[in-house]
């Protein structure tokens, strides 16, 4: 007679069992994937569109890296008034 000995799972195999069974995953991923596929064929007939995308990102990663900034600048504070400097 053979024991069978239920071993403690990878976690991540778990969290990948329980996405795959949800179809709100499938749905989740097609969305961004069509719209970048749409993205790209207005680049293709419409070349200026890229020009913007650029513009709004750098925009946006700047903005992005200032907020950073901002927030590793309060952190350090609260860091500093802890330690009584």
């Amino acid at each position: 007679m053979t024991e069978v000995i239920t071993g403690p799972t990878c976690p991540m195999s778990a969290m990948c069992k329980g996405m795959a069974g949800k179809p709100f995953s499938r749905i989740g991923s097609m969305i961004p994937g069509l719209f970048l596929i749409g993205i790209g064929i207005l680049v293709l007939f419409k070349p200026q569109i890229l020009a913007w995308l650029i513009a709004f990102v750098m925009i946006m990663m700047g903005v992005g890296l200032l907020f950073m900034a901002s927030m590793m600048h309060r952190f350090g504070a609260r860091f500093d008034s802890r330690e009584g400097r």
